[in-house]
């Protein structure tokens, strides 16, 4: 009898386990898959997707001091590596051409590079390109530039933004400057009058697609010293103006303009202003540092170290998502959003997952060689999306285990 109660208290006791266990999928409102690239211990730092292709998405990873750059078409159910001539600190896509895409890095050789046909062949610029136009008097040969924010006009192809990252504490090292070309990266000129030149990282820049003489520049302290908040310019990158010191984070690691208004991911929360005029405000204050944003159709989603958040243009109302990943020891670093819909998030543990869930297939492609990369071979790896039994699925079987 002892024995019959003692075996009801144990499967009473693994029931509520298994139901606390089971809170998180059974009232998810985003169901993600996991996303296998065939490589153990990732960190992902830069996601990104294609915004004239629906279900491209590229990611660049890192694995056991390997860096590698992979890419998928079908909304993550099937992945292939490109080979980019450096490991990407950026990558953009134009506009209103899905063949064009630009990345930048810290190679010297590369600094920016191009490609037309999307990632098969590249046009890399060196490092000299844009340390010839600032005229400097005094150099540290063995300085190097490192490029981080790039942009391609949305209206036009041939005018690319660049911005550069002071990472040494040397004096007569390069500091961070903003880039402009007018011949799709042939050539490229200093344009930042109003810039301050300081200790900070030009992050990430947004041209608006209705006017593109309005332009803004994030800046941060990752890979350099400080955040300088952001930059703003009304005639195409000729002068700046330092906007937010006060009234933002000085990390700011993201931007997206919706509509009349911007919204600024910080160290600290997301605030949003209108366009004309000064006044910043916070959003939402559970929302604390937000590292990523981004907009499709009427929804802007938010990745922060509280989890994922989305909110309507009217930026109203703002809904944390319940995903069905345990991120009681996560964060989000970056969300995705294609045109159909596809959602892709990074965790900064657990990698890569996609919100669309399709049967899981093989990579056997890998996209044409730039030069050779001195990296171990992945090309024969499995790079599936993983389709596992949801918790429900599980408590199912479990009970169906204990009539057998």
């Amino acid at each position: 009898m002892k024995k019959i109660q003692i075996k009801t208290i144990y499967l009473l006791l693994t029931l509520f386990a298994l139901f606390l266990l089971s809170l998180t999928s059974i009232f998810a409102n985003l169901e993600l898959q996991k996303v296998d690239l065939g490589l153990k211990n990732i960190t992902i730092s830069e996601l990104v997707s294609n915004p004239n292709n629906q279900g491209e998405f590229w990611v660049v990873v890192k694995s056991n001091s390997t860096e590698y750059t992979f890419k998928t078409v079908d909304s993550g159910n099937t992945w292939s590596k490109v080979n980019t001539p450096a490991t990407p600190n950026r990558i953009v896509f134009q506009n209103k051409d899905k063949n064009i895409v630009a990345i930048t890095t810290n190679d010297p050789k590369s600094s920016f590079a191009i490609s037309k046909d999307n990632g098969k062949t590249w046009k890399s610029t060196s490092q000299e390109a844009f340390i010839s136009p600032l005229n400097l008097v005094v150099r540290d040969q063995n300085e190097t530039l490192r490029l981080k924010g790039v942009a391609i006009d949305p209206n036009d192809a041939n005018i690319i933004y660049a911005g550069s990252v002071h990472h040494s504490s040397n004096v007569y090292a390069i500091r961070s400057h903003i880039f402009k070309s007018v011949d799709g990266g042939a050539t490229w000129k200093e344009s930042d009058s109003g810039i301050l030149h300081g200790l900070t990282t030009m992050n990430s820049i947004v041209i608006d697609s209705s006017n593109s003489n309005n332009i803004y520049v994030t800046t941060n302290s990752i890979g350099s010293f400080q955040g300088e908040a952001l930059y703003s310019s009304s005639d195409a990158g000729a002068t700046w103006t330092r906007v937010g010191k006060k009234s933002i984070d000085r990390d700011v690691y993201d931007l997206v303009l919706v509509e009349d208004k911007i919204l600024a991911a910080t160290r600290g929360w997301v605030f949003k202003r209108k366009v004309s005029e000064t006044l910043w405000q916070n959003v939402n204050f559970n929302i604390v540092n937000a590292f990523d944003l981004t907009k499709n159709n009427n929804t802007l989603y938010v990745a922060s170290r509280e989890g994922l958040y989305k909110t309507n243009f009217n930026l109203d109302v703002w809904e944390k998502q319940n995903i069905s990943v345990n991120l009681s020891n996560d964060i989000v670093t970056n969300v995705e959003v294609d045109s159909g819909g596809t959602i892709m998030i990074a965790l900064e543990k657990q990698g890569l997952y996609v919100s669309s869930a399709k049967e899981t297939k093989t990579i056997v492609k890998e996209e044409q060689k730039v030069e050779e990369p001195k990296v171990e071979k992945v090309e024969e790896k499995k790079v599936t999306k993983k389709k596992e039994k949801s918790i429900l699925q599980k408590i199912g079987d479990f009970f169906r285990s204990l009539f057998k």
